[in-house]
């Protein structure tokens, strides 16, 4: 855990000075975070607090976390807006918007992508071209000029004009008479649809229907028990050396405390670290290596906890060494059964996690030494 925390730091360090150097590099002609231009913030920008309000312009893209957001600056690249309460008034070439509560009365240029459980569009609101939105309750006022694609549970279509498709996948749907659309309107045919505009060219299309059979759900059970069990055969075969790190001492209970604290803490370092160098000037190439390999990570883990239950099991019951592929198949078909416990599946689910990703780091750092 240690020597995480002090890559953690050296990682950080070093994304701080090289961009203070490029910064100050006043012979460079690449414009870095934190240049002004004509009162324009040049390069990336990046904010994350509480309360986060955006009025100054930046020339490049941008990227912000926070519980209240409000934009109203003009974004010339690609804007990811992260939030709990989001107002977005500004302009973007390219838009993400992330949010509990969004409302958009601004204008994204290009293309947009729309996420939230509240999603509304004001009348002042534009997009020129393609946006698909996906909310819980979403309402459309303003204008779109191209195609519009919306996953919600109910949407209301009010004073908004649209110059292109319109396809919806939705619960309940309604249309006021002052809406303009004026291509295609298609939806699903299932939607209890309240349609006032009479000037809409209609087309539905049925919904597909997820009606799973008992005998499906057992198949795909065994599909992924077998799936598993094969993958860790194979990772048996091409990696023996590696499962021989869980030896007894590795089985005690210390050491699996131990793995545990090391995954939590690396499941919080590691995304912080990854997106340090993604956004520095020259780690951008590490950082998305080392978020490539943490995914790896992450689908690994569950196999080495599914693994170390069944040495530990067979340790205690049979209490002879006995085959590691016997001791792997065992640890699966356990766990996938206590997985399926509601409550109690997640908790296993979460801390399955974190021990497998708390051993992979462990054995990575004792080859090192």
């Amino acid at each position: 855990m240690k020597k995480l925390s002090k890559i953690f730091v050296l990682l950080f360090t070093f994304f701080v000075i090289t961009n203070a150097v490029l910064a100050t590099n006043a012979d460079s002609d690449v414009l870095t975070s934190g240049d002004i231009v004509n009162n324009v913030k040049a390069g990336f920008n990046f904010e994350a607090s509480e309360n986060v309000k955006l009025d100054e312009d930046i020339e490049g893209s941008n990227l912000v976390f926070g519980n209240n957001v409000t934009v109203n600056n003009v974004i010339k690249g690609v804007n990811l807006l992260f939030g709990n309460n989001l107002t977005y008034g500004g302009v973007s070439e390219y838009a993400a918007i992330f949010g509990n509560v969004v409302r958009i009365n601004g204008e994204i240029i290009n293309d947009g992508a729309i996420f939230g459980n509240m999603v509304v569009f004001d009348k002042t609101s534009s997009s020129n071209r393609d946006i698909i939105i996906f909310g819980n309750n979403v309402t459309l006022s303003g204008t779109f000029n191209r195609t519009v694609r919306v996953y919600a549970s109910s949407l209301e279509v009010k004073d908004a004009t649209i110059n292109g498709n319109i396809k919806i996948t939705a619960d309940d749907i309604e249309v006021d008479s002052d809406s303009s659309i004026l291509s295609t309107f298609e939806y699903n045919d299932d939607a209890d649809f309240k349609n006032n505009n009479k000037d809409l060219i209609i087309k539905t299309y049925e919904r597909e229907k997820n009606e799973i059979e008992t005998s499906d759900i057992v198949v795909n059970y065994f599909i992924t028990i077998a799936s598993s069990i094969l993958l860790l055969l194979v990772l048996l075969i091409a990696f023996p050396k590696i499962f021989d790190n869980f030896d007894n001492k590795c089985l005690k209970n210390d050491v699996i405390i131990k793995n545990i604290g090391i995954g939590l803490v690396s499941l919080i370092l590691i995304p912080i670290v990854c997106l340090i160098l993604i956004i520095s000037s020259i780690g951008s190439y590490l950082g998305i290596l080392l978020a490539i390999l943490f995914v790896l990570f992450i689908m690994l883990s569950f196999l080495v906890a599914d693994y170390t239950v069944g040495r530990l099991i067979t340790n205690k019951l049979i209490k002879k060494d006995i085959s590691k592929y016997l001791s792997g198949v065992i640890g699966i078909i356990i766990m996938f059964i206590l997985k399926l416990i509601p409550f109690i599946g997640g908790i296993i689910i979460f801390i399955s996690l974190i021990y497998g990703i708390g051993s992979i780091i462990n054995i990575i750092l004792k080859s090192r030494k």
